[in-house]
């Protein structure tokens, strides 16, 4: 068997390309506010879940209709990475 050596060593300076600062702060900028809306979503959410409990699970058992949000809340945070 005979191997083969590659040298792969300027591969990534093919695909380095020059970010100009306005495209980088462009890209930063949105990331932030996307950052911060999806995180005031799930903090509003949280603030809100006795409310939420309320209108949304039967009212018979308070403390059921508080934890059904929250596990509707522990849902959605761990299914987060998966929608984007």
């Amino acid at each position: 068997m005979s191997s083969q050596s590659t040298d792969h060593s300027d591969d990534f300076s093919k695909i380095n390309p020059k970010l100009d600062k306005k495209h980088l702060h462009k890209v930063v900028t949105g990331s932030a506010a996307g950052t911060l809306v999806e995180w005031f979503d799930f903090a509003l959410f949280g603030y809100m879940a006795f409310y939420i409990a309320g209108n949304f699970f039967p009212s018979e058992d308070r403390v059921a209709g508080l934890l059904a949000t929250f596990a509707v809340f522990l849902v959605s945070f761990i299914l987060r990475p998966i929608g984007g």
